[in-house]
Order: C-alpha cells, then sequence, then structure tokens
C-alpha cells in the first residue's frame, strides 16, 4: 500500500500536473496572473485613449478624412472614374454625384454615349493636378475614393453633367451640390446637350427592349406602382396601354430611388398608378426586364403634358430644402 501512494496518481485525477514539483506549480500560477493583470491594464488604457478622442476609430484600410487634398492623374478609365497618384500611391477615385454611361472593357462593349464622356472627362483631366473634395463617406464599397474633382476653378463633376456627358447620380449622405447639377442636368436635358441629344423620337413599352444601352423617350401607362420599404425605391411597372396587359415576360419599370423622391411634390407610387405618362433616360437590364432609372421629376411628365426636360420651369430653385420650379 505504501508503494501504491508514492508512485500512484489519487483516483479520480487524470491530470498529469499533480505529479509536477510544486515550485512548477507556483511558477506556472505566477506567470498566469501576470498574463491576466497585463491584458486587464492594456484594455484600459486603450478605453482611456478611447475617451480623449472623440474621432470615430478608422477601417485597417481607412485614412483620417480630410475636406481636399491634391492629386497628380495617371489614368482617366471612363467617364467618371480615374486614378491618381496620391501620397506615393494609386488610388482610384469615383465622381460624386454623376454617373457616366459605362464601358465594359473586357468584353469591348458600351453603353450609348460611354465614349464620348471618357473623352470629355479625358479632355478635362489627363496628366493633370486636380484637387479632391470629399464629402461624408469618402470611400465606397470597392474602396475607391469618392470625390468632387477640381482642375484649378472647374468643377469637374458639375462640367460634364452640364455638357450632357453623365447624368446627376446622388447617395444619400453624399449630397453637396445636389442642388447645382440638379439644374445642370434640366438645362442640359432642355436643350439637348450630349446624351440629352440621343432621345430620338418617342417609343412605346413594346419597343423599348430593341433600345436597351441607349437613351431614349419612351411612352405608356402605369400599370402598378409601390414603394419597398427595404431600400425605398419606388417602382412604377409601365404598360403600353392597350389592353392592359403588360408586355409579356421582359417588362419595363421605372425606378425612383429615395433622394430622387424626395424631390416629387407627392408620393409618386401614388401621383402616377394610373397614368398615360412619358419618361426620358437609359434603358439597361433589369432581372428578367428591363428599367429606366428616373433621378429627377423632370425625367418624367404626364402624356398629355409637356415632353420630359422641355419645361422652361423645370429649371429650379431649392426652397426651404425642396426642389421646386
Amino acid at each position: 500500500m505504501v508503494w501504491r501512494r508514492q508512485s500512484g496518481r489519487p483516483r479520480g485525477n487524470k491530470c498529469c500536473v499533480g505529479s509536477r514539483p510544486s515550485w512548477l506549480r507556483r511558477c506556472l500560477l505566477a506567470v498566469g496572473c501576470l498574463v491576466v493583470l497585463l491584458t486587464f491594464a492594456a484594455i484600459g488604457r486603450a478605453m482611456f485613449l478611447a475617451g480623449l478622442n472623440d474621432e470615430p476609430a478608422l477601417g485597417p484600410s481607412r485614412e483620417p478624412r480630410v475636406e481636399s487634398a491634391e492629386a497628380e492623374v495617371v489614368r482617366v478609365i471612363d467617364g467618371d472614374t480615374i486614378e491618381v497618384r496620391l501620397d506615393g500611391r494609386i488610388q482610384t477615385v469615383r465622381y460624386l454625384g454623376i454617373d457616366a454611361p459605362e464601358i465594359d472593357w473586357n468584353h469591348g462593349q458600351h453603353q450609348a454615349y460611354a465614349l464620348e464622356a471618357a473623352q470629355a472627362n479625358r479632355e478635362l483631366v489627363a496628366g493633370k493636378r486636380v484637387r479632391l473634395e470629399f464629402d461624408t463617406t469618402p470611400f465606397d464599397i470597392y474602396g475607391r475614393l469618392l470625390a468632387h474633382v477640381f482642375v484649378d476653378a472647374v468643377h469637374v463633376n458639375y462640367r460634364l453633367i452640364e455638357g450632357g456627358y453623365a447624368q446627376v447620380f446622388f447617395v444619400s449622405p453624399n449630397l453637396r451640390y445636389h442642388t447645382e447639377f440638379l439644374a445642370a442636368q434640366r438645362e442640359a436635358c432642355l436643350f439637348g446637350r450630349g446624351l440629352w441629344g440621343t432621345l430620338g423620337h418617342a417609343v412605346s413599352v413594346r419597343q423599348a427592349p430593341d433600345f436597351v444601352g441607349t437613351f431614349r423617350h419612351v411612352k405608356g401607362y402605369v400599370a402598378h406602382a409601390q414603394w419597398r420599404a427595404g431600400d425605398g425605391l419606388t417602382e412604377l411597372l409601365l404598360d403600353d396601354g392597350s389592353n392592359g396587359d403588360v408586355f409579356g415576360a421582359a417588362p419595363l419599370y421605372i425606378h425612383i430611388y429615395p433622394e430622387a423622391r424626395a424631390l416629387f411634390g407627392s408620393p409618386p407610387e401614388a401621383a402616377w398608378v394610373g397614368l398615360s405618362v412619358q419618361v426620358v433616360g437609359l434603358i439597361e437590364y433589369y432581372g428578367r426586364g428591363y428599367r429606366i432609372v428616373v433621378r429627377d421629376p423632370a425625367m418624367l411628365s404626364p402624356l398629355n403634358g409637356p415632353r420630359p426636360c422641355s419645361d422652361t420651369s423645370a429649371i429650379f430653385h431649392h426652397a426651404g430644402g425642396q426642389m421646386s420650379a
């Protein structure tokens, strides 16, 4: 029995630590306590420092936000995107507040007026020093810098809208220059500048799929309308107006995003349903159908009213946070 007690392990204890010398156990315990104390000290210091700094924490690939920065343009990608050398690094910059026709360089395809928009952008900024002016959110989900671009006193984003090389495209909370850009677009559309000069004659809802990727003037009947609470999108479903039957498996929608919806006098899903309308814009694929995105109320009008963008009263001013004629 004596031999069993000296060399055996206590019954029910499967841990081998019990066989270690007592001094080793004490050392391990001391080290563990020290690690715990250092960890709590580091956490406390971090919390204290955070309390001294009112700025939000930045992501691992983000830099402290500044109002503007100087950069050199090294490449023009398309009508609303460039690459610049900023602080010794190459950064992609997506222009704020505008959307130029797309170019698919991989497949050699492009939307109507995309090459003209890219050339106009190239003439404005290629190889030049520019000032990047940032808004509330400095990066998009693709990691691109979002900026208003200036060459000396020339606001490049505005100039592209003014010349009809791009459409207004604002996403909250980056709404700086919203009023000025909308006024410039209405004027460009009114006088048929750039892409607005390619609208041509009005086409029906049934004819619209033949003009995908182009800017057109389309007439139809709003057969159904809804406001989607999830993303705030207003969706108007167009019919050809002949017998109330949507034109088959490829419907045409009018989409109005929240930033544009706020400019309508009343909710468009209630005001336009059941009416014959005319709309101008880019016809693009959407799911199994097609759509035109209305970024400004002036792009949509009753069928028995003036052609969209043709009314000079559409050159508006900003009043009390709402757009008015």
